[in-house]
């Protein structure tokens, strides 16, 4: 039996014989669909600030022409955009494409932050009829501040460690930093830190009030120039880390890894990155009182493109960070 399975191929003797595929039956599976029309809507910048282009272009792959195209936009109200209607793109023949650009420009001040799709429509008559295709360019309204997305209450006076029923605090399960202890160290509200050759001013937040963003995509808008983007930070439950953006006023965008050690282990132990360590707390509180454990927050930059200044930034996205799951918090950012 071995040796019959080594020479199958060349002796035939397993009893096997090619089989040919079966052909393609219009009966059985139909006529294959033409290709059709296509809508894409591209925006020249990721960022919903300031004028900015969006380019539809409607593309005929198929067999006959598509008569009378066009192409308009739609944006929220109070955007503004040139040509306000639609923009006519006549006959497109097979295997052409029809093209227009539309400036659009988001208002200065009152805006959530977050995705806004702009809808492009296209129409067309073909052999069927009349027809609409509609695709979104998405932009992305970044937030005014890092404290305007702070999401989780870190820090509680040791004299209320459990301000509320089923607080999170810093861990998912009501650990946080100590006001008291984070003073001895240097962090008191609003006071300026230096850390890694950076300055950063620390959340100037009452306590059990939000202090810090836990990293799932923000966008936030950040002004400067300089050679470094730093970081005041600190994980719970385990080292985290993840890959941001960094937006450039000349439209040009860079990637960056942000790694963070947990906050319950110094840097460099216990899986921590070995980044620059901005305090060491002597305890941290837990819902019933001090927990006897020193904790730590953390600083790390990442190099900026230089001469170029930075417009926004998205922070890494990390998914589920609600209850006990991990969750990169960061407390602190500045450009230098």
């Amino acid at each position: 039996m071995r040796r019959c399975r080594a020479a199958w191929r060349s002796s035939g003797c397993t009893g096997l014989s090619p089989v040919a595929s079966p052909g393609y039956s219009v009966a059985v599976y139909g006529a294959p669909a033409s290709p059709q029309p296509t809508l894409a809507a591209v925006p020249s910048s990721a960022l919903a600030a300031g004028t900015f282009t969006v380019t539809a272009t409607l593309r005929n792959p198929g067999s006959q022409p598509l008569h009378g195209a066009s192409v308009a936009l739609s944006v929220p109200s109070g955007w503004t955009q040139s040509p306000a209607g639609a923009a006519a793109l006549g006959t497109i023949a097979p295997g052409g494409s029809g093209r227009a650009s539309f400036q659009v420009t988001a208002p200065s001040s009152g805006l959530s932050p977050g995705l806004v799709a702009l809808l492009a429509r296209a129409t067309y008559t073909d052999t069927g009829g009349s027809r609409t295709l509609i695709n979104a360019a998405d932009v992305n309204v970044p937030a005014p501040s890092l404290a305007a997305t702070f999401n989780n209450a870190g820090i509680t006076d040791d004299a209320d460690p459990s301000p509320a029923p089923d607080f999170a605090g810093f861990d998912g399960e009501g650990t946080t930093f100590s006001a008291q202890g984070l003073a001895a160290a240097g962090l008191s509200p609003g006071a300026t830190v230096t850390a890694g050759g950076l300055s950063f001013t620390w959340p100037d937040v009452p306590v059990a009030q939000p202090d810090n963003t836990m990293a799932q995509g923000q966008t936030i808008a950040v002004t400067g120039s300089g050679s470094r983007l730093g970081f005041v930070a600190a994980a719970n439950n385990a080292a985290e880390s993840g890959t941001g953006t960094i937006y450039y006023t000349d439209g040009s965008t860079q990637s960056f890894s942000l790694s963070v050690g947990n906050f319950w282990y110094a840097a460099g132990q216990n899986g921590n990155p070995p980044s620059t360590q901005v305090a060491a707390v002597n305890y941290a509180n837990y819902p019933t009182g001090s927990s006897g454990h020193q904790v730590f927050i953390f600083e790390q930059s990442v190099s900026l493109e230089q001469g170029k200044t930075i417009e926004a930034v998205t922070l890494p996205s990390l998914g589920d960070v609600a209850g006990y799951n991990p969750a990169l918090h960061i407390f602190a950012m500045t450009v230098g």
